[in-house]
């Protein structure tokens, strides 16, 4: 091997080390942000009333993957940290429609008070709860009456529209 082979293998060395330590990283988070789409799953499927129940909340699973990754190009929060809250709003009972219904309104109201997301999503979810603004029903009507009481919650409707 001449002295411009092992230029060469130094420098395409070089290159790949880098390149390959990215990958991993992106590999761990996608890996990271399934297990979040996983464990909303889990809890929406263990916290249905019914079997037909659990198929139906599970499905609207892919409605927040499709979301949380618009959402992320509009606000600037990661599809992961979207995701978590997601979650977070099926832990404190929202059914799924009920947590699509809710999220955009918060997106906006963490964004516009620079609040942190995971505190908008707490503070707003228990406010909905203790003023009775849930909506309960997985129809369309019940995700839009669900959007314009947490619109109203979080002060959103027409300042962030």
């Amino acid at each position: 091997m001449g002295p411009f082979s092992a230029f060469r293998l130094c420098y395409a060395t070089a290159a790949i080390v880098p390149m390959g330590a990215a990958m991993g990283k992106s590999i761990q988070m996608a890996a990271s942000l399934q297990q979040s789409w996983t464990t909303t799953r889990n809890l929406l499927e263990t916290g249905a009333k019914s079997a037909k129940d659990a198929r139906e909340e599970v499905a609207k699973v892919g409605t927040m993957e499709k979301n949380a990754a618009s959402y992320s190009k509009e606000y600037g929060y990661s599809q992961k940290e979207i995701a978590d809250q997601y979650t977070e709003l099926v832990k404190r009972g929202f059914t799924a429609t009920q947590s699509i219904g809710s999220m955009k309104s918060m997106l906006q109201a963490a964004r516009a008070s620079g609040d942190d997301f995971g505190d908008v999503v707490k503070n707003v979810s228990s406010t909905v709860d203790a003023f009775g603004l849930r909506v309960t029903g997985n129809s369309k009507k019940a995700t839009e009456e669900m959007v314009k009481n947490t619109k109203e919650v979080t002060n959103a409707n027409g300042l962030c529209s």
